[in-house]
């Protein structure tokens, strides 16, 4: 009887295991395949912003012309002598 018992909870063990490897294998599964659309939607989106950005367009606000690419210097530090009032 207690042959037969063990032997049960071995084999009901076994199918759990099994069914747990399965299972994770899934999640595993799923999670590498909704990388790789995210990535591949992600990229999409880069190449069609960066298209549009060649052509010389802002997507957001439609059909503009690109801003000029020079590099603009920080303006000059200017010092905090004056006062609050003067400020509003």
């Amino acid at each position: 009887m207690l042959h037969t018992i063990a032997a049960l909870v071995i084999d009901l063990a076994a199918i759990v295991a099994g069914l747990g490897g399965v299972a994770c294998f899934v999640y595993l599964l799923s999670l590498v395949l909704w990388e790789r659309h995210q990535e591949r939607t992600f990229l999409n989106d880069y190449r069609y912003e960066n298209a549009a950005r060649r052509a010389g367009y802002a997507i957001e606000l439609g059909p503009e012309p690109a801003r000029s690419q020079t590099v603009r210097a920080p303006a000059p530090y200017t010092s905090s002598s004056g006062s609050i009032q003067h400020h509003a």
